[in-house]
């Protein structure tokens, strides 16, 4: 058996098909198989890419991506086709700020949950983009041509060239190519994606039943959570990628996975399909102390002023499902950098990588030959490289928390950055160009209006730019913010206002008339504005300094981290490493697995509606175990049979998948390619899994397809 499955995993598709006349309607449950077997060939990947399997047509083009729009290379969360008319499931937790954007005085989506009852009532969710891979294959050899002997700037120029060359030819309605970097540059992909942007609501849960348990359960098990949204996905009616119109019509794809009516049991092989965007599996130690114990605290800090202000605001104004959905994204943060940093420290991950590192240079430094290849002192120029690198690091952390997710009106004024660049150039047609990209730029208005709240903003400007003012070297801070360093709390929350009164963009009404009189009277009123001043600062410095100055250490360290990976290699008698998630694709093989946390201690991998049942009873106190009498009368009901048959009525199980950031919504199916379950979360006990490949401890949460179903029937009232 083992050399049959070497030899298939070792042979191209089309060559595969033929030698072994290979059935397609056979092949599905063959890549499974040949995925969720526990060999040797497979324990040293728990992280495949498609391109290290024979792909599985299927289940490859039946999971998809979610982004924003124009985000393929930036996925959020994971998603799979589950009917042959653009029928998509997800994770409730993903689609959640979306619902709290359509919802009105009316319409409260968080609170209530939804059930379009025929198409005419499924919601466009705007700004969501499901990007579904077409195509993913292995360039390296194209990547890296003619790269021999370079190093330095004029190997990534000459990387980037190559990057263009294989990305020039590929064309079509709504489809975009990537290519990914894996292994420090050893190992180059191509992913290409057909992207939809007409995506609406079809069902979801209240949060009540979508988050049940709330921050008491969250990162932790047993969980019963319904965690799903059911969405759909519309195309032209050439069945193509286009952008929101009432003509267009679901979209038909070539596959989607079915639901599986016979549920999972302990022990039994899975895999989870999904787009995480990011392990550590292999960075040093050094790097993992900086990250958990300086940057992760940093991301802590600034939830915590978040978590602060909505809490404030959420007494002061009551009843809000807005501030709940921002309080829980801000605990979140908190709980998994907590739940991080103490799986770190209990599997001494950052001593056994200084053990490994140690190993590693007397091993480089014991042949001569060795010392030659690799440097002998390769550590230490990563280390202090990497002392560099990570000043740099953690600037484009500050700016991604507070300047990009911090205040809504600041990435909003860099949107009329491009209307400044027209008017400084020289072109002929400035007068044209200027009203064109006004009417642009207008267009935007609405959208950002609609979700605008002054007094919010103001608040987050005043503690967010504290913090990066305290924080962030004072030489990559522009001229404004330093003025606003040396005010007083009072005296900045004055100023602050001064700037939100001043500015033209304080209104949708203020913005549009400045945008409708830029082909007559120019840019001046925003140039000088001091908040777009203020805006323009910070992009300025991160693109003109930060980046500039990065790039130096980020290319230094791009060569060294490609040689230690490659002796790490070497060293441990591996062809090669686990690849580390970057956003493409994954497949991770697992069991259906509990997990003991002491002596005392294991816990079941299944959970089941009448453990919620006890649960909501036993908690009666806590607002996080309540739920709609309604769906207490279900449960109490317990109509299960036409679901689970005689099966126990399981709701969520855990199993040892490697998964990450990203995988939310990911698929997982069993042996058979069918749909048995929806992953949603990690317990807190094994986030170390995100540094560590061989880790024992790795946990991951998915709700059953069948309490999906049974949700969808007995409370929301849709077959």
């Amino acid at each position: 058996m083992k050399q049959l499955l070497t030899k298939l995993l070792t042979t191209p598709y089309t060559l595969l098909t033929t030698h072994y006349s290979l059935h397609t309607t056979h092949y599905t449950l063959l890549t499974i198989l040949l995925l969720t077997t526990h060999c040797t060939l497979l324990t040293a990947q728990r992280l495949l890419l498609p391109t290290d399997v024979p792909a599985d047509t299927a289940i490859t083009r039946s999971v998809v991506a979610l982004s924003v729009e124009e985000g393929v290379m930036s996925p959020f969360g994971s998603a799979a086709f589950v009917s042959g008319d653009g029928l998509l499931l997800t994770s409730y937790h993903l689609i959640s700020p979306y619902l709290d954007h359509i919802s009105d005085a009316d319409h409260d989506f968080l609170r209530y949950g939804c059930r379009a009852k025929g198409p005419h009532e499924e919601m466009p969710l705007f700004n969501l983009q499901v990007n579904q891979l077409i195509e993913s294959r292995d360039v390296t050899a194209e990547i890296k041509r003619d790269t021999k002997g370079l190093r330095g700037v004029k190997y990534t120029e000459k990387i980037n060239e190559n990057l263009k060359l294989v990305t020039k030819g590929i064309r079509g309605r709504g489809v975009e190519a990537r290519v990914h970097s894996l292994m420090g540059g050893q190992r180059y992909v191509l992913s290409v994606y057909r992207c939809f942007r007409d995506v609406r609501l079809v069902a979801a849960p209240p949060m009540q039943i979508g988050k049940f348990g709330g921050d008491s359960d969250n990162w932790q098990w047993p969980r019963y959570s319904a965690d799903f949204a059911m969405l759909r996905v519309y195309a032209n009616p050439d069945n193509q990628p286009a952008k929101y119109n009432e003509q267009n019509r679901p979209y038909r794809p070539a596959h989607h996975l079915t639901m599986s009516q016979r549920g999972v049991r302990e022990g039994e092989r899975l895999t989870v399909v999904g787009f995480p965007t990011q392990t550590r599996f292999h960075i040093p130690s050094f790097a993992v102390d900086r990250i958990v114990n300086h940057d992760n605290r940093a991301e802590a800090d600034i939830a915590a002023l978040r978590l602060k202000y909505y809490t404030q605001r959420l007494e002061e104004t009551g009843d809000s499902s807005y501030c709940k959905l921002k309080i829980a994204t801000a605990r979140n943060t908190m709980l998994r950098v907590e739940g991080e940093t103490a799986s770190i420290l209990e599997d001494d991950v950052i001593a056994r990588r200084q053990q490994q590192e140690q190993e590693l240079d007397r091993w480089i430094n014991s042949k001569k030959k060795r010392s030659e290849k690799y440097g002998a002192t390769l550590i230490s120029d990563l280390r202090d490289n990497y002392m560099q690198l990570t000043r740099y690091n953690y600037m484009d952390l500050m700016f991604k928390q507070v300047v990009l997710n911090g205040t809504k009106i600041i990435p909003f004024a860099g949107k009329f950055e491009k209307l400044m660049v027209i008017d400084e150039g020289n072109r002929k047609n400035k007068a044209s160009a200027l009203k064109a990209e006004a009417k642009v730029v207008r267009k935007l208005t609405p959208g950002f209006y609609s979700i605008f709240d002054e007094e919010e903003d103001k608040a987050l400007m005043h503690s967010l730019f504290r913090y990066y003012m305290d924080n962030v070297d004072t030489a990559y801070q522009s001229d404004e913010l330093r003025r606003m360093a040396r005010l007083t709390p009072r005296a900045l929350a004055a100023y602050i206002d001064t700037l939100y009164a001043k500015t033209p963009l304080r209104s949708e009404e203020t913005a549009k008339a400045f945008l409708d009189r830029v082909p007559e009277d120019g840019v001046d009123a925003l140039r000088n504005d001091p908040l777009y001043r203020l805006a323009l600062g910070f992009y300025r410095i991160q693109v003109g300094k930060v980046g500039k100055e990065k790039r130096y250490f980020q290319n230094k360290n791009m060569d060294l981290y490609a040689l230690y990976l490659e002796a790490l290699a070497e060293m441990s008698g591996r062809r090669k490493l686990t690849d580390d998630a970057n956003k493409t694709m994954r497949l991770s093989p697992c069991r259906v697995t509990g997990i003991s946390l002491n002596e005392a201690t294991h816990l079941s991998p299944l959970t089941t509606l009448d453990g919620m049942h006890q649960r909501i009873r036993s908690k009666a106190l806590n607002d996080d175990y309540k739920v709609p009498a309604s769906f207490m009368r279900a449960i109490e009901k317990h109509d299960t049979k036409p679901y689970w048959g005689k099966q126990m009525p399981v709701t969520c199980f855990m199993t040892d998948a490697l998964t990450a950031n990203g995988n939310s919504g990911s698929a997982v199916v069993n042996e058979a390619g069918e749909l048995v379950g929806i992953h949603f979360d990690r317990i807190a006990d094994s986030l170390s899994a995100t540094y560590d490949a061989e880790t024992t401890k790795a946990r991951d949460i998915c709700v059953d397809v069948r309490y999906v179903q049974w949700v969808m029937k007995e409370y929301l009232g849709s077959e």
